[in-house]
């Protein structure tokens, strides 16, 4: 079956661009991939990402009980992995 008029190849947009014929494409994300949201919060001084298990308190004390303990001791008196001992005594 043919196409109609209004179905023509030469007239779809999509094509027109991905051949070059109309110039520079718009930037499909004028304001990054999401909306500039991120960096929005990270001005109004909002924390950015995942949680953090231990609290301030227990970090501090892990710290200091890091000297005459092993990180395995650490992460399993914690409920942690050993990366998250690791990070707090690096």
């Amino acid at each position: 079956m043919g196409r109609h008029l209004h179905q023509h190849r030469a007239l779809d947009d999509s094509r027109a661009w991905r051949t070059g014929r109309r110039g520079a494409r718009p930037d499909p994300h004028p304001h990054g991939p999401h909306g500039g949201g991120p960096n929005r919060a990270k001005a109004r001084g909002q924390h950015m990402g995942r949680p953090s298990k231990l609290t301030d308190a227990q970090k501090v004390e892990a710290r200091r009980r890091a000297e005459g303990a092993t990180r395995k001791e650490l992460a399993e008196s914690y409920d942690v992995g050993q990366a998250t001992i690791s990070k707090l005594t690096a």
